[in-house]
């Protein structure tokens, strides 16, 4: 979000079709890839104490990125579900809010399909070194 703000800053003088060409590629703009740089060094810094709910919720991290950036499910995710192309054109509140929400939204459906995932699997794992088949 934080980046999304210094970028809208940073190239506000643009046009709405070269803002919207803008929100597309926002990872590879320099001052995102310096802002991540100087956020990646502040939290080596910080000692965080064990959190089972905080680690629970960051090992799905990989799971979640594999879900919601396959080219399968984005367009239906983000077209079809969350209709960002409709949110563009709205003032910056409202588009602010939607991508918290989307954020928010396509975490924890992830989130919830990881846990399936592993509670399955484990109990695939667990009767297969019982000697069970499969």
């Amino acid at each position: 979000m934080l980046l999304f703000l210094i970028n809208y800053k940073i190239y506000n003088s643009v046009s709405t079709e070269q803002f919207k060409y803008c929100l597309r590629i926002s990872q590879n703009f320099v001052p995102v890839v310096f802002i991540s740089v100087i956020t990646f060094i502040c939290f080596t810094q910080v000692n965080i104490k064990y959190n089972k709910w905080i680690n629970s919720i960051a090992s799905a991290s990989f799971a979640v990125y594999l879900l919601h950036d396959n080219e399968y499910i984005r367009n239906f995710i983000f077209k079809d579900l969350l209709k960002t192309d409709y949110f563009y054109n709205t003032n910056g509140l409202i588009l602010i809010l939607h991508i918290i929400f989307s954020v928010i939204f396509i975490y924890s459906v992830a989130y919830i399909i990881e846990r399936i995932r592993l509670i399955i699997i484990e109990k695939l794992l667990i009767k297969n070194e019982k000697g069970e088949q499969l």
